[in-house]
């Protein structure tokens, strides 16, 4: 490892904070498209084999969703506990 390495504590967090924005986004709309798809299986394809695979496809896309959510809040919180660790590592240099 390089003894020279620097964390820059901010950039990290930053960059934490950003993979939940971009995550919260993200289920924005998966959830959208979701609702769009939903509203074509009743409403434009209300019966037969495109409505049955349109409705399996929105329940199993449905499935997905919190998951873009909370693993980019999984991130942010690695992110902080990165900085936590390091800190804690690194006391004796303070």
């Amino acid at each position: 490892m390089d003894s020279n390495l620097i964390i820059d504590d901010d950039y990290v967090l930053r960059l934490g904070a950003e993979c939940q924005r971009q995550g919260k986004a993200v289920e924005d709309l998966l959830n959208r498209y979701l609702r769009v798809m939903a509203m074509i299986s009743s409403e434009a394809v209300p019966d037969g084999e495109i409505h049955r695979a349109t409705v399996e496809f929105v329940n199993q896309a449905g499935r997905l969703s919190g998951k873009v959510g909370e693993a980019s809040q999984l991130v942010s919180k690695i992110c902080s506990s990165f900085i936590a660790q390091v800190d804690g590592d690194d006391q004796f240099l303070y």
